[in-house]
């Protein structure tokens, strides 16, 4: 018994109708995929600057913070 090499009402054009919608599916994902890493590129960026920050903003708190700590210090130790 043979078997028919298509079925009826096969369409071989609609393989390529699918694979054209896949591909431009996967298309539309590299798009995204690329803006998502220049984004996370621009995001890691503004995060090291603001470490950078936080490190200078905690260096000068300290730097002050012993400043008024050694003069209070020797305001309330000239009293004695």
């Amino acid at each position: 018994m043979s078997k028919p090499s298509q079925e009826p009402g096969h369409n071989p054009q609609a393989y390529d109708a699918v694979f054209a919608r896949l591909e431009a599916k996967l298309d539309n994902i590299t798009l995204h995929i690329v803006e998502l890493k220049t984004t996370n590129s621009k995001l890691t960026d503004r995060v090291t600057a603001l470490e950078g920050f936080k490190s200078y903003a905690l260096g000068v708190t300290a730097v002050v913070t012993a400043g008024v700590t050694y003069f209070v210090s020797k305001l309330i130790g000239s009293d004695k």
